[in-house]
């Protein structure tokens, strides 16, 4: 699968999952519940294959730190599992995503494909 192929898959399950919209790219102006992929390179898989190494941010409320993580906890197992068929999820860590009006809290998470 390209990456192109790979974007849009992830992008696909993203929006699988209830209060979040996927892209393919970072929206221009990113919204509660917006995710998309980060291409982050690729490692040597074994003879001369790559592994494709993906980050996936998903904007959360700007409230407070609280009101972020109980929607990150509310929707991570959703996340995961929508995302399994594509990428093999390895953590989601909180975030913040730099932004013209100040930093936005997110959920990044980590994993990689084929």
């Amino acid at each position: 699968m390209s990456n192109a192929d790979t974007r849009q898959a992830i992008a696909t399950a993203l929006a699988a999952v209830a209060g979040v919209t996927g892209y393919t790219s970072t929206p221009s102006a990113p919204a509660v519940g917006d995710g998309w992929p980060q291409w982050r390179g690729a490692d040597r898989a074994g003879g001369q294959a790559f592994t494709n190494n993906w980050d996936i941010l998903i904007v959360l409320p700007q409230n407070d730190e609280v009101t972020a993580d109980a929607y990150a906890d509310a929707r991570l197992e959703a996340l995961a599992d929508a995302l399994r068929p594509v990428v093999f999820v390895d953590s989601a860590v909180p975030a913040q995503i730099p932004d013209a009006s100040g930093p936005l809290y997110a959920l990044l998470i980590t994993g990689h494909s084929e």
